[in-house]
């Protein structure tokens, strides 16, 4: 017998509550805000979570099998793919022909006229597949990321024709984690 028939829902693949707790703790006194990145982003190493420049727009696969365009360019992206994908050096398996992809969301603006309450869903990081981004010091709006739209992006257009805006400090990298396994690992719904 199958484990998974023993459930009606899969059940999700992390302690569920364990991760809102550690959420909530993360932003619980609402101080992550002031300190969300670090102040000086030195050299062009890339990491995951940094905020790049990047002038695109995403695309994916539609309905035909074919590749489309999200008809929006975004200017400002955040790499999803982990650091070590992007430290390693595939030239030594070049006999291989696969390029050296990591993956990145855009960072879309919250409308400056969101309801409050919709706002502090977003601040309190209620939704699943969104996650809040607040500014930056040269940026005058929130973002967030909706982790529906992830493209895939050659390591070396990244580093030919990206910069480095911001970037995550330990604790909101934490959170970014934790969004992610959330959304990707969470119980599945198929019966519902």
């Amino acid at each position: 017998m199958n484990i998974a028939e023993n459930f009606g829902r899969w059940p999700p693949i992390y302690d569920f509550n364990e991760l809102g707790k550690q959420i909530k703790e993360l932003i619980n006194d609402g101080s992550i805000f002031h300190h969300f990145f670090v102040p000086d982003v030195d050299g062009a190493e890339l990491f995951q979570g940094d905020i790049i420049t990047l002038k695109s727009d995403p695309v994916y696969i539609d309905s035909d099998g074919d590749v489309a365009i999200i008809d929006e360019e975004f200017s400002y992206w955040v790499i999803l793919g982990n650091t070590c994908d992007l430290a390693r050096d595939l030239s030594q398996n070049s006999s291989l022909k696969i390029p050296h992809l990591t993956h990145i969301t855009p960072l879309i603006p919250i409308p400056q006229d969101i309801p409050d309450d919709i706002l502090g869903n977003f601040k309190k990081y209620k939704f699943y597949k969104r996650v809040f981004i607040p500014r930056w010091d040269s940026e005058d709006n929130d973002f967030f990321i909706d982790l529906t739209i992830i493209n895939s992006i050659e390591k070396q257009c990244l580093i030919d024709h990206s910069n480095i805006e911001a970037r995550l400090n330990f604790k909101t990298w934490l959170l970014l984690h934790s969004c992610l396994v959330r959304y990707l690992a969470r119980d599945d719904g198929r019966h519902e």
